[in-house]
């Protein structure tokens, strides 16, 4: 996943006027990388969704209820 600073800087160089390509050669990024955060117009950070699962189970489980 991108950081919400690259997002910034490939959306600064597409108001420059450079095409989907050139701006995604210019951040360092994938095309496909590109129309997917344009196709989304949100920030990396907004689009991440919280954990509602344990990863593994509470070892402190038996000591504290």
């Amino acid at each position: 996943m991108k950081k919400d600073g690259e997002i910034k800087l490939l959306r600064e160089e597409r108001r420059k006027g450079a095409s989907q390509k050139l701006a995604a050669a210019r951040t360092g990024m994938n095309e496909r990388t590109v129309r997917k955060y344009e196709r989304a117009g949100t920030l990396p950070s907004q689009m991440k969704k919280p954990r509602l699962h344990r990863t593994r189970e509470n070892p402190f489980s038996v000591d504290w209820p």
